[in-house]
């Protein structure tokens, strides 16, 4: 893998490490096994190096995604696997034979001792940048190893111990891998929906519940209350009027409003129903009307409502109906209402994504919003061997080359199977990043009066936003499908809208320091345009592979934002003040939208938006806030279907440039 020109880092990385095997047996006389086949085993240390100029750190925090070239910042490796295969590397596919997996300990931070003290149980070593393993079994006639291994999370980084906020935090990628197999055709990762795991969350008590039990709880009862109110009417004498039948102009349009509403997170519903309160009670008690009483009644229950402030026109909601869907860690525009009347005319609702009817609404279903991935690491290598230890070898002025003074490469013989008299082997190529990595940057563009955004109101109704006063708080990206045992993708399966809310505020003091500050970050007001080896990425998320058929790939990202300044109009009515928008632009292979534009580096032949080991960079500049939406449009795009040595150092790949108008 060629290093990267630019150093543009980001998640958790792995580290650039050089794998050596020492082997060792009693029995000289063993034959060697036929050709493409795996015979006996032999016992072997295993060590692996750190070449000098590695490092990285990466997201979710620089940290998580590993963007910054130095051992410090190593995550470390766990569940590492090596698949062994008597199959030369020039003709190895998914369907050659592979043998039993050899597992190795996670591989964990530099220590201060040298090669020549005891053997440690894992840890790099500082001087040399090598760990050595020792009493690993080769298979005789192995001419080939494939490397699996992930970024250490938490300390106890087995899935059952993941919480929400850790797989928030280090994302997360479902294992597909029959480690009995006899190939790996049947390898696959991929993308983790947020709605299956975790499958314990703390409910609004703080109390372990079911995440499917909540998430239905809490829709049946915020669509209780829809019901309730849509279904408002009053008695008087021999008089009925029900709100959904008024020949008032004025309610009915009220209605009309309120039954179409598309937004249906809680904080949305919040304020939609705060407004038609508070309208409401100004009729009554301008004229004593007994529809907008009763109105006012039915949203005024206590099952509901916590508390309604007149004074200060406020409104806060029961625990049964507030928090969602942020409380199963779903972004607030997932939740999309749908109404129809039943055969007497009263109120349904529902939330799409839930049932068979989301497709044709153009949204996301609720179970294809994932996690981002996880940091993995991959390999697939053809050896070196040698028939003498090499480990002297291994120090600090050592190279993973043939360097005639310094590389490893010239102890070695090419072209070998494993043998009953090899003594040490190392795997020529070196372990990569299976996932790419995407850096970008937001800024704000406005035409009007000191910068501001112009909104989609007309008139008396036109409003201009302070960019300052939003905050970017995550971002959804599209078409993320599952890959294979080479981290390509596959053409079949679900398609992902990958959710990645933590977007932090960052204060670089140093290359790969970052200070945590308040969530979310404020728009900037200017953006470069042009391609530059100096980009400093406003926030960072790990992603997989996209298919790259051809130069028409298209990726759909939507930027989430909370609006702190004012209502305004959107897309398809009010943003609300303290409620979640959304706007939605795409890494477009070849451009559409004027003023975008897409730059290869030199030597990137691939369609590819997101490539394995690569950084791709977005610089997303907002123009108006006329495309705003309370919701989140369907973000799938299926183009899918048109020693051993770890190199820590993402390479350069595509920049685009996406005005959003």
């Amino acid at each position: 893998m060629n290093m990267m020109k630019k150093y543009l880092f980001m998640l958790a990385a792995f580290i650039a490490a050089t794998a050596t095997f020492t082997a060792c047996s009693s029995e000289e006389d063993a034959a060697v096994s036929p050709e493409n086949e795996l015979g006996d085993l032999v016992r072997a240390q295993f060590t692996i190096s750190i070449p000098m100029n590695t490092g990285a750190t990466t997201r979710m925090s620089a940290d998580v995604v590993q963007s910054v070239p130095s051992v410090s910042k190593f995550r470390g490796i766990n569940e590492i696997r090596l698949f062994p295969s008597a199959v030369p590397l020039s003709n190895f596919s998914s369907t050659s034979s592979i043998g039993k997996y050899i597992y190795l300990r996670e591989l964990l931070k530099p220590t201060s001792a040298s090669v020549t003290e005891e053997i440690p149980k894992g840890e790099l070593l500082e001087a040399s940048k090598s760990v050595l393993y020792g009493n690993v079994q080769l298979q005789i006639g192995t001419q080939t190893f494939l490397f699996y291994g992930k970024a250490i999370g938490k300390a106890n980084d087995a899935q059952s111990g993941y919480t929400s906020a850790d797989y928030i935090k280090y994302g997360w990628l479902t294992k597909t891998m029959d480690e009995t197999a006899s190939n790996v055709s049947g390898f696959k990762f991929s993308p983790t929906s947020i709605t299956s795991y975790p499958t314990t969350v703390k409910n609004e008590n703080d109390e372990d519940t079911n995440k499917a039990t909540l998430m239905s709880t809490k829709t049946t009862a915020i669509c209780n209350y829809l019901k309730l109110i849509a279904d408002a009417q009053y008695t008087s004498g021999e008089v009925t009027e029900a709100w959904r039948s008024t020949g008032n102009a004025g309610f009915s349009a009220l209605f009309t409003s309120f039954v179409n509403m598309k937004a249906g997170s809680s904080t949305n519903l919040a304020v939609a129903i705060k407004d038609l309160y508070f309208t409401c009670k100004d009729i009554y008690d301008d004229n004593g009307n007994l529809l907008a009483k009763a109105i006012c009644d039915a949203i005024n229950n206590n099952t509901y409502i916590k508390s309604i402030d007149a004074t200060n026109k406020t409104l806060e909601f029961q625990k049964n109906i507030d928090n969602y869907p942020s409380i199963i860690d779903l972004p607030d525009g997932a939740a999309v209402l749908h109404y129809e009347a039943d055969t007497e005319g009263k109120a349904v609702f529902t939330y799409l994504g839930t049932d068979a009817n989301y497709a044709s609404m153009n949204v996301t279903a609720l179970d294809q919003y994932a996690y981002p991935a996880n940091l993995y690491y991959w390999g697939k290598s053809d050896i070196l061997t040698s028939e003498s230890s090499q480990q002297d070898h291994f120090n600090p002025t050592m190279t993973w080359d043939d360097n005639v003074s310094t590389g490893i490469f010239n102890y070695y013989d090419a072209g070998n199977a494993i043998t009953s008299k090899t003594r040490s082997v190392i795997l020529k190529k070196q372990v990569q990043y299976g996932v790419g990595r995407l850096d970008f940057s937001v800024a704000a563009s406005g035409s009007g009066t000191g910068g501001k955004l112009a909104d989609n109101g007309s008139g008396t109704n036109a409003h201009s936003i302070d960019p300052t006063k939003i905050k970017l708080t995550g971002i959804l990206i599209g078409g993320q499908k599952n890959v294979g045992w080479n981290f390509e993708p596959l053409t079949t399966g679900s398609e992902y809208t990958v959710y990645d809310n933590l977007v932090i505020s960052q204060d670089v003091t140093k290359e790969g320091e970052e200070t945590e500050k308040t969530k979310g970050i404020a728009l900037a007001t200017s953006l470069s345009t042009t391609p530059t080896t100096n980009f400093v990425p406003l926030a960072q998320t790990l992603v997989l592979e996209t298919a790259g058929a051809d130069a028409t790939e298209s990726v759909k990202v939507a930027l989430e934002f909370v609006n702190n300044d004012q209502d305004f109009y959107g897309k398809d009515g009010i943003v609300p003040k303290g409620c979640k928008f959304y706007l939605v632009g795409a890494l477009e292979m070849t451009p559409s939208v004027t003023g975008a534009t897409t730059t290869k580096p030199t030597g990137y032949t691939d369609n590819k938006i997101f490539k394995q080991d690569f950084v791709t960079i977005a610089k997303f500049q907002i123009n108006s806030l006329k495309n705003a939406e309370n919701t989140i449009p369907d973000l799938r795009n299926p183009k899918v279907e048109l020693g051993l040595s770890v190199d820590l150092t993402w390479q350069e790949g595509v920049e685009f440039y996406v005005p959003i108008p």
